[in-house]
């Protein structure tokens, strides 16, 4: 059986969408919100919205620091009667695609481990402060071959920080890019673990950083994966079943005064290169997560990546990226259809 957990630490005005139906229609009965706080009006007004409408929730300790709220999620995952959970932050949200394939794997009796994501859609806000007025971007896939340093280190001095310190920030996004490109999926800087195995839960976060302690868990489970002690696969994001929001303000641009300040870049990097020391990074790339599907299934996601159109002979069908070739043939057989001229 499967759970989804919402970890929130403010924002209660954004725990509706997971239950609208105009959005995840998470179902409540399968749903518990994680409250991880430091601030207790936040606290207060967050288990007012779950009171009200009648919302499972539990409130845990917060240092605050974003590991610690997950690893409250993975703790309280580990003490259930569920054998595979969804860990969604409280200002993204599932997709409808997102909701039935999680579902789906948990139930198919060969479910993975953890699955992590690639492709990962980001909303952001265009004039309108509305998370209805957004527009989807691929904000985690950028290699070092597209980023001009010498333009970002004038971009950086025309903001008023010193020579000095731009060419820390450059030489920091240097080496960020340098680890990402060869050790993350594909040509992501981070790849999100959204579902988790009692047996992948035991893996925690960094309960002492405020940036990257995600992508360190995920090198960590890779690492596992590789040696044989764990069965970790990467979801390609078309359609997408999992979207972040920037309609907040997020731990990252809180603590880097608005992706300004990138002086946190160097721990990471120092953190990661102590992972690579230990021969814990690997660049080979984990394996896709193939779905077998009778049908074609709910692909709704909001209208931002979308499925891939599978073509032979002048007829199409659209299917996730993630169907097996084998369902792939079997399904353009019965449903393809003919493309326009």
């Amino acid at each position: 059986m499967l759970k989804f957990y919402i970890l929130v630490s403010s924002n209660p005005g954004c725990l509706w969408r997971h239950f609208s139906p105009d959005y995840s229609a998470l179902p409540k009965e399968n749903t518990e919100v994680v409250i991880n706080t430091t601030h207790k009006q936040d606290e207060r007004d967050l288990v007012q919205f779950c009171n009200d409408f009648d919302i499972s929730y539990t409130v845990t300790k917060s240092n605050g620091t974003p590991g610690k709220g997950k690893n409250s999620v993975l703790e309280i995952f580990s003490k259930s009667s569920y054998d595979y959970c969804v860990q969604i932050d409280g200002d993204d949200l599932l997709t409808p695609h997102g909701v039935e394939l999680y579902q789906q794997i948990a139930e198919s009796g060969s479910a993975p481990d953890a699955i992590c994501l690639k492709n990962q859609v980001v909303m952001t806000p265009k004039d309108v402060f509305s998370s209805k007025n957004s527009r989807p971007t691929k904000f985690f896939k950028t290699t070092a071959q597209q980023i001009d340093f010498q333009e970002l280190y004038k971009a950086i001095v025309d903001d008023g920080i010193s020579e000095e310190t731009a060419e820390n920030y450059v030489k920091y996004k240097k080496e960020f890019h340098r680890l990402a490109d060869r050790y993350v999926e594909g040509d992501e800087t981070h790849c999100r673990v959204v579902f988790f195995s009692k047996k992948a839960a035991e893996y925690r976060f960094s309960q002492n950083r405020m940036i990257g302690e995600d992508t360190l868990h995920y090198y960590e489970l890779k690492n596992d994966h590789m040696l044989g002690n764990l069965n970790v696969l990467c979801n390609d994001e078309s359609p997408a079943t999992y979207i972040y929001y920037q309609h907040t303000e997020s731990t990252v641009s809180v603590e880097t005064e608005g992706f300004t300040k990138l002086e946190w870049l160097e721990g990471f990097n120092n953190a990661v290169k102590d992972l690579e020391s230990q021969g814990k990074l690997w660049d080979a790339d984990l394996p896709l997560l193939e779905v077998e599907y009778t049908t074609p299934p709910c692909m709704e996601d909001y209208d931002t990546a979308g499925p891939i159109g599978y073509t032979k002979e002048n007829y199409m069908v659209a299917l996730p990226a993630n169907a097996s070739m084998s369902c792939v043939k079997r399904l353009w057989q019965d449903y393809s259809t003919p493309m326009e001229k």
